[in-house]
C-alpha cells in the first residue's frame, strides 16, 4: 500500500508529527514508517514530547531484576518467545545465572507432557515389542528418562525358556545363518547364551572359512589348479589372501607363469625371416597379448595368412622393472630393425606406448555417462572410450540395462508358437521382421513353424531367370552407362543376361572397362610400370594391380630400386636437418604430425628442445588448461570433433582430469 504524499511543509508543523507519533508503540516503528516526521521531531527537539506514550527502548542500568524477568518470562509459553519478544530481560537473566531458575516451571510442565503421551502410546499396545516396532520413538525416550516401567505396567511379560530341541527345530527351518538370525532372533539369542549354537548350526554350511581352514598344503592343492597369480587371485580369493598373509604365495606358485604388471613390461618380436618382416611390442602378459594379436591386429593376421607357420613369436627381453626403460627399449628396437633393412609392421606413433593396463574410468562415471543415452550405439558413437572401459571390466550391461530403447534380452525359452505367432503379426514382410525382432525369427526356424508365421505376409515374387528375354534385359541395360551401375540397380536382369549368354550385346553402349587379362602383369611390364614414378605410395595409387602384382610375386624391390625411400638411410639425420625440419613448422605438434622421423630421432638423440626453440614461447604453460580454459577453447568450436582435433592440447587435459561429460555440454545443441 503506497502512503499519501504530503505537501510541502507539512512535517514542519508540530501537531501533524504527534499525529503521526500516535500511531506506533516504539520510535522504530515510527522512523520506518515516517521517516520524514521523525527526522523533524528529532531537529526541532519535539522527539520527547511526541514519543511520551511509546515504550521506553533501553531500561536504565539495574531495572531487570530477578522478580522482574520472572514476570516478563511467564508472559510466554516457551523459552524462544521469550528471548524472541524481549531479549533485554532473557540477556539479564542468562548474565545472572537465572536462566534454570525461571525456566524450571517450563520444563516441568515439558516432563510431565512427555510422560503423559509415553503412557497414552504405551496403552494402546500388549507387549513392549509391539509398542518398540509401532511408536519406536516413544520407547526410545521412555527408555531414555527411565520410565520405561511405569509405561509397561500394564503389558503382559512375554518371557519364554527355551529348549535345546525347541531351538533345533527353529534351526531346522533354515539353510543359513544369518537367514536364523534375521528370522528367529529369540532363538537364535538363547542358542549363543546356553552354548548350544554349534549343535543348532551343524546343517548349515559356512559362509566364509575360519582363518585356520586354510593351511599350507590346502593352499597349494588350489593354487595347482591356476596357471598365474592373478588367475589364482581372481578365482580363489579366500586361499590367496591367506597364502599372502602368511608368506606362503612363493612356495605355492612355483609352478606358475611369471606374469608382468603395470611396472613390469617385457620386449616381444613377431617375425618372418624369409619377407623380413618384423613388430616389436610392448606388454605384460606375453599369452594374452599373443591372442590379441592373431583375433584384432590386421598386420599380424594378414602375415600369419601370407606365411602360416613360418611366422614366429618370441620374447626378446626379461621383464624391464621400469616403464620408462621398457618403452624407450621398444622404440630402440623398432628402428633397430628399420636401419637394419626390416619391415617394420608396428604404427609408429604408438612407438611406446603404455596401453591401458589400468582404467582411468571408474564404474560410476560409466553408468553416469550411460544415463544421457537411450540407445547403446548412440553412447558407443559419443564416448567409446567410457563404452571400452565398460566392456573390458564388465560394467556394460549394467550400464545399459535402464536405457529405454535397448533390444530387451528374453530368457531361454521365451519363444513358444504362441509368442512367434504374436511377433510375426505385427509385420507384412519376413525381411522385415527378421531385422526387427531376430530372436523370434529365429525361434520360429527352429521350431519349424515359419511358414505358418509368415502366411498372412506378403512375399517378393521370383521370376525364373528363363523368363527375362534378350529385349527386356536390353532395355533394362539401356537406362545406365556403366556395368557396375546396372549390377547395383538391376541385379536381377545383369545376372539373367551374364546366364543366358547375350551380355555383350546388353553393354555394348557401356564404357569398356580395361581389365588387364591373368598373367598379364609380369616382371618386365610391372618394371616398365613403375619407371613413371618417383616413389611407392604414387605408383600403388595410380596403378594397384601392377604394384600388386610385383608384390606378390616378390618383384618390388627390383621394380623399386630408381625410387626415393620414405625412410632415410643410418646417419641421416643430423642435428641440422633435424632443426632445419622443425623450423618449417609452427608447433611441436605440427612437426610430429607431418615429419615424424625427424622428430622420433631428435627425441631419441635429447635435441628436442633445441630444434623447438622458435616454438617455445607459443607453447601453453604448465597449468594453464584449467576447467574455465577448456571451456572456452571448446566453446569457439561448432563440434566436438574440430574442437578435438584443433586444440589437441585441452583435449588432454580434459581426458586427464575427467572433465569430458561437462566440456560436452558445450555442444549439447
Amino acid at each position: 500500500m503506497l502512503k499519501k504524499r504530503v505537501p510541502r511543509g507539512h512535517w514542519q508543523i508540530k501537531e501533524n508529527v504527534i499525529e503521526s507519533a500516535k500511531s506506533f508503540n516504539t520510535r522504530t516503528a515510527w522512523q520506518d514508517a515516517y521517516g520524514a516526521a521523525y527526522n523533524s521531531a528529532r531537529k526541532k527537539g519535539w522527539l520527547d514530547e511526541c514519543s511520551s506514550h511509546m515504550e521506553e527502548r533501553q531500561k536504565p542500568n539495574g531495572y531487570w531484576t530477578l522478580e522482574r524477568c520472572q514476570a516478563r518470562a511467564y508472559e510466554f509459553d516457551c523459552v524462544k518467545d521469550w528471548n524472541k519478544s524481549c531479549s533485554g530481560s532473557y540477556s539479564r537473566a542468562q548474565d545472572m545465572g537465572w536462566i534454570n531458575e525461571i525456566t524450571k516451571p517450563w520444563e516441568e510442565k515439558k516432563k510431565s507432557d512427555q510422560l503423559t503421551a509415553c503412557i497414552a502410546s504405551a496403552k494402546k499396545y500388549s507387549t513392549r515389542s509391539e509398542w518398540l516396532k509401532n511408536a519406536p520413538s516413544k520407547y526410545s525416550l521412555a527408555s531414555s528418562k527411565g520410565w520405561r516401567e511405569q509405561c509397561c505396567a500394564h503389558m503382559i511379560l512375554m518371557l519364554k525358556t527355551w529348549t535345546l530341541a525347541e531351538c533345533l527345530a527353529s534351526a531346522q527351518q533354515y539353510t543359513k545363518r544369518e537367514d536364523w538370525k534375521k528370522g528367529d532372533s529369540k532363538a537364535y539369542q538363547y542358542s549363543r547364551s546356553n552354548n548350544w549354537y554349534d549343535t543348532c548350526v551343524a546343517h548349515m554350511p559356512l559362509a566364509h572359512k575360519p582363518k585356520t581352514y586354510f593351511t599350507l598344503e590346502r593352499c597349494k592343492s588350489i593354487a595347482a589348479k591356476y596357471k598365474t597369480r592373478k588367475e589364482w587371485k581372481i578365482n580363489h580369493h579366500p586361499s590367496y589372501k591367506r597364502a599372502c598373509g602368511m608368506k606362503w604365495v612363493n612356495v605355492c606358485s612355483e609352478h606358475m607363469e611369471v606374469v608382468g604388471n603395470k611396472q613390469n613390461r617385457l620386449i616381444y618380436i613377431i617375425y618372418h625371416f624369409a619377407s623380413r618382416s618384423i613388430y616389436v611390442g610392448l606388454t605384460a602378459d606375453f599369452n594374452r597379448r599373443l591372442s590379441q594379436h592373431k583375433k584384432s591386429s590386421k598386420s599380424i593376421i594378414n602375415l600369419i595368412k601370407a606365411y602360416c607357420e613360418d611366422v614366429k613369436f618370441k620374447r626378446l627381453t626379461q621383464y624391464i622393472y621400469s616403464e620408462k626403460a621398457a618403452a624407450e627399449k621398444e622404440t630402440e628396437l623398432a628402428y633397430k630393425f628399420l636401419d637394419r633393412g626390416w619391415n617394420v609392421l608396428n604404427h609408429f606413433p604408438a612407438l611406446g606406448a603404455l596401453g591401458a593396463s589400468q582404467s582411468k574410468y571408474t564404474k560410476e562415471e560409466c553408468v553416469e555417462s550411460a544415463k544421457n543415452f537411450n540407445r547403446p550405439q548412440d553412447w558407443r558413437d559419443a564416448d567409446a572410450p567410457i563404452v571400452t572401459a565398460a566392456k573390458k571390466y564388465g560394467w556394460y550391461k549394467e550400464c545399459v540395462e535402464n536405457m529405454p530403447l535397448r533390444r530387451k534380452q528374453v530368457p531361454k525359452g521365451y519363444y513358444t508358437v504362441s509368442s512367434c505367432m504374436e511377433s510375426a503379426i505385427k509385420f507384412n514382410a519376413p525381411a522385415k521382421w527378421k531385422k526387427a525382432n531376430p530372436s523370434a525369427y529365429g525361434a520360429a526356424l527352429r521350431l519349424n513353424i515359419l511358414s505358418n508365421c509368415t502366411a498372412h505376409m506378403t512375399r517378393m515374387k521370383y521370376t525364373p531367370i528363363e523368363e527375362y528375354s534378350f529385349e527386356t534385359c536390353l532395355l533394362d541395360a539401356q537406362k545406365y552407362s556403366a556395368r557396375n551401375d546396372w549390377n547395383k540397380s538391376s541385379p536381377a536382369y545383369y545376372r539373367a543376361a551374364r546366364k543366358q549368354g547375350f551380355f555383350d550385346d546388353c553393354v555394348a553402349h557401356m564404357k569398356e572397362v580395361n581389365m588387364k587379362p591373368y598373367g598379364y602383369w609380369t616382371e618386365a611390364r610391372c618394371k616398365e610400370s613403375a619407371k613413371n614414378y618417383e616413389a611407392p605410395s604414387q605408383w600403388q595409387k595410380s596403378e594397384p594391380t601392377a604394384y600388386k602384382a610385383a608384390r606378390e610375386k616378390k618383384w618390388l624391390n627390383d621394380c623399386t630400386q630408381h625410387m626415393t625411400r620414405k625412410y632415410k638411410p643410418v646417419g641421416y639425420w643430423t642435428l641440422e636437418r633435424c632443426r632445419e625440419q622443425a623450423e618449417r613448422y609452427e608447433s611441436l605438434a605440427e612437426w610430429r604430425k607431418k615429419n615424424l622421423a625427424s622428430y622420433d630421432y631428435a627425441k631419441r638423440q635429447k635435441w628436442v628442445e633445441l630444434c623447438t626453440e622458435h616454438v617455445k614461447n607459443k607453447r601453453t604453460k604448465n597449468g594453464y588448461w584449467t576447467l574455465a580454459n577448456c571451456i572456452v577453447s571448446a566453446s569457439t568450436f561448432d563440434t566436438f570433433k574440430d574442437w578435438r582435433a584443433s586444440e589437441p592440447s585441452s583435449y588432454a587435459s580434459v581426458c586427464r582430469n575427467k572433465w569430458l561429460s561437462k566440456i560436452r555440454l558445450c555442444f549439447a545443441n
